[in-house]
């Protein structure tokens, strides 16, 4: 994704122009980047739950389904 981002940048003509500008550097990031899993800590207990996708549903909810 990165790849076709910077290919399609490079080849706007009208935004090579505009980063060339003193206004282009008052532009505010609005990129935040999320920090990875700790290294140091293997406790899956520590780890944030992952999103399941639609129509997914937890090992955890269908043992008690079962049950």
């Amino acid at each position: 994704m990165d790849k076709a981002l910077n290919y399609v940048f490079s080849k706007d003509r009208d935004f090579q122009d505009f980063l060339k500008t003193p206004r282009a550097k008052q532009v505010a990031s609005t990129l935040r980047v999320r920090k990875g899993p700790n290294k140091d800590t293997n406790n899956e207990a520590e780890q944030p739950a992952k999103k399941l996708g639609a129509g997914v549903e937890s090992t955890a909810s269908v043992r008690v389904m079962k049950a």
